[in-house]
């Protein structure tokens, strides 16, 4: 499996943040096999580190299997990073975006 820093942010108080944050937007991937044939699956994690009362806290989530394309997956870093989602709105933003995608595409099927 390889992990890709796609983009990290700082955030502030002035950013709307209560406490200042890190995000970071990492994408993934990994190879298996279907038919003897390699096939590249790409996923996505974002880690939030923040420290409060001096304790540094870590949150993290990662969806390992989101598509099979590079295109489409740094498209889904982009919205993810544009946004500042966090870890723990990761898989619905990720389920919104994935909705989205599909009502266009049958959009497209129906006016051709």
């Amino acid at each position: 499996m390889t992990r890709f820093l796609y983009e990290a942010k700082q955030l502030s108080e002035k950013d709307g943040a209560q406490t200042p944050l890190s995000l970071e937007y990492y994408i993934l991937g990994s190879q298996t096999r279907n038919e003897n044939i390699n096939i590249s699956i790409f996923g996505m994690e974002i880690v939030k580190t923040q420290c409060l009362n001096g304790i540094e806290y870590t949150e993290a989530k990662a969806i390992r299997e989101i598509c099979a394309t590079e295109k489409l997956i740094f498209e889904v870093a982009r919205i993810l990073s544009e946004n500042t989602v966090t870890p723990i709105c990761l898989e619905e933003v990720l389920n919104d975006i994935i909705a989205m995608a599909a009502c266009t595409v049958s959009e497209e099927k129906t006016t051709a």
